[in-house]
């Protein structure tokens, strides 16, 4: 189905997207919930603020989500473990039916960031290419009742936030099509680096499985690309001098696979990083 069918709908919650952005960033100029122009302290503890959302309510790529999350998890417990920031994690899905704009919204204007603070943002799921207001290179995502929820806004609303450091991850389709096979399945682990990735850097990450136009794969093991993802950050905190651009850069090789019907299906994980050290 055309992203482009659902348009008069998807029109009213970009707006509201939108007039929420406004909104967040005056109040982020005031002092209230963050505020993206003030200087970090590096003296306030630290929290991970974590953002899920899994749509395990999709019949044919549920199973992955699960993965997906729970792989997720143990890299957030990681990342908490290894750095003494405190774990806020908050989780919606589709099977809670909390899965929706609305919820995820919420979640973002009542998150109690200081300046020191981390936020992930992760999206496994449905997903589609956004022909609208210009055709951001960004997906849509697609949660609960087949609503679309714009990733490029939502990373926006959450860098308004005013966090030291922000990484939103969409691990979705960006292609033209919204059926319900777009994601196939497919047949089927040093605290110095860690500090050095969370707590001495600032800054926004903002990355997504596939390029505007593209399918994404997720097999029994999960996401393709959260896989990747995950791999490559592993093998890199370890090392003597860990970095985001060398992690994106391994984490954003081209991706492929046969699915069920024998078609190989290529896509090209994509982001924009914008990291200073401190």
């Amino acid at each position: 189905m055309k992203a482009w069918y659902r348009g008069k709908r998807y029109f009213y919650l970009i707006i509201v997207l939108y007039i929420f952005v406004f909104v967040l960033a005056g109040c982020s100029e005031d002092g209230e919930n963050g505020n993206s122009t003030s200087p970090i302290d590096q003296n306030l503890p630290a929290t991970l603020h974590a953002i899920l959302c899994i749509a395990d309510h999709e019949s044919d790529i549920g199973e992955a989500g699960i993965v997906d999350m729970n792989s997720m998890n143990s890299w957030l417990n990681q990342i908490s473990q290894n750095t003494s920031m405190s774990l806020n994690r908050i989780v919606l899905k589709g099977t809670s039916r909390n899965l929706s704009q609305n919820a995820l919204l919420n979640v973002i204007a009542t998150l109690p960031v200081e300046s020191n603070d981390v936020i992930v943002f992760y999206y496994t799921g449905h997903g589609g290419a956004n022909e609208f207001l210009g055709g951001s290179k960004w997906p849509l995502m697609l949660f609960q009742n087949n609503e679309l929820v714009d990733y490029a806004v939502i990373s926006e609303v959450i860098k308004a936030k005013g966090a030291r450091f922000v990484v939103t991850i969409a691990d979705c389709c960006n292609n033209y099509s919204f059926q319900a096979k777009s994601r196939a399945l497919v047949p089927k682990g040093t605290s110095d680096g860690y500090q050095s990735l969370f707590l001495k850097q600032s800054g926004y990450i903002v990355m997504s499985a596939a390029s505007k136009g593209e399918f994404s794969l997720a097999g029994s093991d999960g996401g393709m690309f959260t896989n990747q993802f995950l791999s490559v950050f592993y093998a890199n905190v370890s090392t003597d001098s860990p970095g985001w651009k060398t992690i994106m850069q391994q984490a954003s090789q081209t991706l492929g696979a046969y699915e069920s019907t024998g078609r190989l299906i290529i896509f090209h994980p994509q982001y924009d990083l914008d990291v200073s050290s401190l």
